[in-house]
């Protein structure tokens, strides 16, 4: 059971450690996410984990924003945009998420948070 967990888990450590760069005082500062991802069969994790706990992503992040692509039968690359960390910690402790994804044997290897601002932008670039 610990094998399951630990990627997990490995995920849980480096979404609770993002958010610590240097903090800026504008407020429309978000956080995007990349994450590629080896799975036992990207098809099924899609129709079976992905889309099953797709619903639970607008608590989290802007759930019409989210990119999955298949990069071949076990990688995939998904992309969040505009995160709530403290509320995708939630999303990852939820024991449905934790089942659907530790049974296509989900482990990240390759992640990483960008801090973007949202500048407005001028009427003239319009």
């Amino acid at each position: 059971m610990m094998i399951k967990i630990f990627p997990l888990f490995l995920f849980f450590v480096i979404v609770t450690s993002c958010g610590n760069e240097k903090q800026t005082n504008v407020d429309n500062v978000k956080l995007n996410m990349l994450l590629l991802a080896n799975v036992s069969d990207v098809d099924a994790f899609k129709k079976y984990s992905y889309d099953i706990n797709q619903p639970k992503f607008n608590n989290w992040c802007d759930a019409s924003k989210s990119v999955f692509a298949k990069v071949n039968d076990t990688t995939v690359v998904e992309l969040f945009f505009d995160i709530d960390k403290e509320k995708l910690q939630e999303f990852l402790n939820d024991p449905e998420v934790i089942e659907n994804i530790s049974r296509f044997n989900f482990k990240p290897i390759r992640y990483s948070f960008e801090n973007y601002i949202d500048w407005p932008t001028s009427s003239a670039i319009k």
